[in-house]
């Protein structure tokens, strides 16, 4: 070996070490060698995560990977290859992601997953809908229409805020109706200001076109114009809070977003496999959930298969 090459131990395993010798003495000798360590374990249980933390080299989550299925390694070793939409550095401390990488599609896929198992406990029929604004885009703001989802009827959200406070008062999201918890012992009403147009298709077939190489630019476009802009710029109040989860408005924003991802996913493996390199980081607020559980629609915990169905033209 080189004197001035870069010394690197990758480790391989599907559980933890049972040999007797616990792995950190070995390690530290070898750490102080300079040798950096990664640590990927395979299987569905996380069982070796906690061993591979401790012994992987700092930062932890960019030295540790965890993958459900053996193939699943793909996905790691094309982010790791430099490839997809977040570029690799080696700079001398490990660093293999840009920071800029966000956990909000698969935050939100794991979200809306929670939520749809909760409402199954109380009727099994249920499944969580979604709103496809771009076909609706010009006229999003439809009251009157049957089929309309802003109806004031019992199916519908309700409509806009009225003046003075911006409170929804018709449907069954209407003031008095449905509150929106601010704190411990207070609540308000739910409130909605409309203005402009969402995106249209052609805008959402122009994000669905881009190449998994630009995996970063499409993330963002779902991100901040998908679903932030439509959430502030277009429908307004409390989806744009942080209460935007006691909202009906936010699981239909939501969901389409997460359709979105799912069907740039299926274009190939790349894009299905892109964007997430570290599918060992924990989704925030979700007790041992990660990335790589949830990152592909037909592998959701619980043996949960996600499947989209068609839009339909509401109104």
């Amino acid at each position: 070996m080189r004197s001035n090459s870069k010394k690197v131990l990758f480790i391989v395993t599907t559980g933890k070490s049972w040999s007797g010798i616990h792995p950190l003495f070995p390690v530290k000798w070898i750490k102080k060698h300079g040798v950096e360590i990664f640590g990927l374990t395979i299987g569905h249980k996380k069982n070796a995560l906690e061993q591979l933390q401790e012994i992987a080299s700092d930062p932890v989550e960019k030295h540790v990977f965890w993958v459900k299925e053996l193939q699943d390694i793909h996905a790691l070793s094309t982010m790791l290859k430099g490839k997809g939409g977040f570029p690799t550095t080696c700079n001398g401390n490990g660093a293999f992601l840009d920071e800029r990488r966000t956990v909000f599609l698969p935050w939100h896929r794991f979200f809306l997953l929670k939520l749809e198992n909760l409402l199954t406990q109380i009727d099994c029929r249920v499944t969580l809908p979604y709103w496809d604004w771009s076909r609706t885009s010009g006229n999003p703001w439809e009251v009157d229409g049957p089929k309309s989802i802003w109806s004031n009827a019992c199916y519908g959200l309700g409509g806009d805020g009225k003046e003075p406070n911006n409170c929804v008062v018709n449907g069954p999201f209407g003031q008095g109706q449905w509150n929106i918890t601010i704190d411990d012992d207070k609540t308000t009403c739910l409130r909605r200001c409309f203005h402009g147009n969402p995106p249209d298709a052609q805008t959402v077939q122009s994000v669905l076109s881009l190449p998994w190489q630009n995996f970063s630019d499409f993330e963002k476009k779902l991100r901040v114009v998908f679903h932030h802009s439509v959430a502030c710029d277009n429908i307004g109040g409390h989806v744009c809070s942080q209460f935007a989860a006691q909202t009906p408005e936010f699981i239909l924003i939501t969901s389409f977003v997460d359709k979105l991802w799912g069907q740039w996913q299926n274009m190939s493996d790349f894009h299905r496999d892109t964007g997430f390199p570290v599918v060992s980081t924990n989704l925030p607020g979700f007790e041992l959930r990660y990335v790589g559980d949830v990152y592909r629609l037909d592998r959701q915990p619980g043996c949960v298969k996600v499947i989209y169905d068609k839009a339909i033209k509401l109104v």
